[in-house]
């Protein structure tokens, strides 16, 4: 991800780091899985595509991390969001 701004390029690049060595170590599977949770997808949307059961989906999910990547977006819009409110 690279923003416009230098100040938080710069420190979003070790958690940068992170998130792609979690994605380096995903299978197809999981990675298939991501992608479809990427989109807005529910587990049974992603499911019925892939033709697995939900469970499986959310076992894929679960392994590949995606709480933590959750958790790494809404921070990073966050900190967009504060950074923008305060250069208007």
């Amino acid at each position: 991800m690279i923003t416009p701004w230098k100040e938080i390029n710069n420190g979003w690049r070790p958690s940068l780091a992170l998130i792609d060595a979690l994605m380096q170590r995903w299978s197809l599977e999981q990675a298939e899985a991501v992608y479809g949770w990427l989109q807005g997808k529910t587990q049974k949307e992603i499911s019925s595509e892939l033709r697995i059961r939900q469970p499986a989906v959310s076992q894929r999910l679960g392994l590949a991390g995606h709480f933590a990547l959750n958790e790494a977006f809404a921070s990073f819009e966050m900190e967009i969001s504060k950074y923008k409110a305060e250069k208007q």
